[in-house]
């Protein structure tokens, strides 16, 4: 039980790098975690839209398949301006799960993983990345911080390089925490 307990813990508001998943994904739990720091830190919940019409099955290593909820768009800061990420949504029966950034986020941001100086070369630059289990573990993207300089999202402009479309997509920010939690966590 240690070992969960640690790695949920490390993995909480984070993106897992996984090269193996096709698709990014991520359980209930784990998607509620980054809506409960996104709201701590910017009384908003970071969720551009939540798609629900849009499933997806997926197989992980155990060989057990899940289908999708959904899609969540999700904020990250770059640089200090929003990008978007399409995360599926799997109930995994409260068990916790992180949030995986699978081949469609790292072909999008063209990624080439640079093992000798720890970073994820995209097309927003070079993204220093951290690792799980004491810097062992597998790599992940902070998404309390800016992904390229490291600040705290507090204290990034949130309203730089905003699209237009993006306050119509979902016009009621901050409830889509409470909506999940209601649906899914019995």
């Amino acid at each position: 039980m240690e070992v969960y307990a640690v790695y949920r813990s490390e993995t909480s508001a984070k993106l897992v790098l996984d090269s193996g998943a096709t698709k990014s994904c991520g359980s209930i739990l784990a998607v509620l975690e980054y809506q409960r720091m996104m709201v701590k830190r910017t009384s908003k919940d970071g969720v551009v839209k939540y798609d629900q019409s849009t499933t997806t099955t997926f197989r992980f290593g155990n060989g057990k398949t899940l289908r999708s909820l959904g899609i969540m768009t999700i904020r990250a800061s770059v640089y200090g301006t929003t990008q978007l990420i399409d995360m599926h949504v799997v109930d995994t029966d409260n068990v916790y799960v992180p949030m995986l950034a699978g081949l469609d986020l790292l072909t999008t941001w063209e990624a080439k993983l640079n093992f000798q100086q720890r970073t994820l070369v995209t097309r927003f630059g070079a993204l220093p990345l951290d690792r799980a289990g004491g810097g062992e573990g597998h790599f992940l993207l902070d998404l309390s911080r800016d992904l390229r300089t490291g600040q705290d999202i507090m204290r990034v402009d949130r309203r730089a390089n905003k699209s237009p479309g993006e306050q119509s997509q979902n016009p009621r920010e901050g409830v889509t925490i409470y909506a999940i939690k209601t649906k899914f966590l019995r």
